[in-house]
């Protein structure tokens, strides 16, 4: 490679990057951080193809991102793409861009997040299946966040199994936590999208009940989406006075927010790996949560989280009233959490991780790639 090739840039691609929004941009911006934090190497460029959110000039952003990536790798200018994808719209938007960095020779890493990709899967007909497939397998790795979505990607969507690894998604947090004080008023957090596929109507049906209900706590409901019709759900519930909605929040009073609170509860229907979970995690929350997706690689039930089955008021409710009713349950919880996060979920695990899979794309060895990269 010529010596210009040493100064080349990893180019990460993610949505949401550009504002630290939703997990995916919330995950990219965070790598970032910590990669220049620690004078990692090649340099990363992180590349938001829809700006700061979807909106109206989604459309203009994705065009211009699709003219940058491919100047640059004219240049030689890109030693690796790494590409975040989900399904849906995601898995066409972002199979453009994994198929123009397979032709114009940049090594593609795929990172998959869909926490529907067995079910976007499904729903196509076969032509778009072999479309799909042959869209990942042009990439030189994947990225799956868990054993499951592995598994997903190979027996279901009938990917290569040699292209794919597992990288768990990873989270920011605190160098060290204070144990939780014992308080009289129980801090709940939900953070995420609002919406029934987050499995927020049921965690609200559950804190109304009545053994719930009668306990010490609050909830606040951080994330993106129409707040209304949970309003509505929990004023006719008689618990509107206790629930903080509390709209889309960024990633400094996130951090505040999970700070101050003493249970994370975040009763999925699917899931990729949460980010949300992730941190509050790394800030030494208690967890209540379902067994979805990649979250069994995350947690244990009774050990590090209370876990229920999904769409599943009474199970939710009793877990709640557990942690709520009883501080030495909250407070074991809490530690064995954050002792989770640390010993796998951690940004710089993650990180050292993506390090040694960029070198492994780097060597000249691999298949269809001539270009290397220095890296340490």
């Amino acid at each position: 490679m010529r010596d210009a090739h040493d100064t080349a840039e990893v180019f990460i691609v993610a949505p949401g990057a550009a504002g630290d929004y939703g997990g995916i941009g919330r995950l990219a911006a965070a790598t970032a951080r910590y990669w220049r934090a620690a004078g990692m190497q090649p340099p990363l460029r992180v590349l938001d193809p829809y700006g700061a959110r979807l909106s109206p000039l989604t459309a203009r952003d994705f065009a211009r991102a699709l003219a940058l990536i491919a100047w640059n790798a004219r240049r030689r200018r890109i030693a690796l793409l790494h590409v975040h994808m989900a399904a849906r719209g995601s898995a066409v938007r972002k199979g453009i861009i994994t198929r123009m960095g397979a032709r114009l020779g940049v090594p593609v890493l795929l990172h998959m997040h869909g926490s529907r990709l067995d079910e976007f899967h499904a729903q196509l007909p076969q032509w778009g299946r072999r479309m799909l497939r042959r869209t990942l397998e042009s990439a030189d790795r994947i990225i799956a966040p868990g054993t499951h979505w592995r598994d997903v990607l190979v027996d279901t969507v009938g990917v290569d199994a040699s292209l794919v690894r597992v990288i768990a998604n990873a989270a920011a947090g605190p160098s060290h936590v204070e144990p939780r004080p014992a308080r009289p008023l129980c801090e709940l957090v939900f953070l995420g999208k609002l919406s029934p596929r987050k499995g927020l109507p049921e965690l609200l049906g559950a804190l109304a009940q009545p053994d719930v209900a009668l306990l010490p706590w609050r909830l606040r409901v951080a994330g993106d989406g129409d707040a209304g019709p949970y309003v509505e759900q929990a004023t006719a519930l008689g618990i509107a006075a206790r629930v903080d909605f509390v709209g889309w929040v960024p990633e400094g009073r996130v951090r505040d927010m999970l700070a101050a609170a003493d249970v994370f509860v975040l009763p999925s229907h699917n899931e990729g790996l949460s980010i949300g979970m992730l941190e509050a995690m790394a800030h030494g929350c208690a967890i209540v949560a379902t067994p979805v997706g990649a979250t069994l690689d995350a947690v244990r039930d009774g050990e590090s989280a209370l876990l229920v089955p999904a769409g599943d008021v009474p199970a939710l409710a009793g877990a709640l009233r557990r942690v709520i009713a009883d501080p030495a349950l909250r407070a074991a919880l809490q530690a064995a959490a954050r002792k989770r996060w640390s010993d796998g979920f951690d940004i710089a695990d993650h990180c050292r991780q993506l390090a040694a899979l960029y070198r492994e794309l780097g060597e000249p060895s691999l298949p269809r790639r001539s270009a290397g990269v220095r890296y340490r």
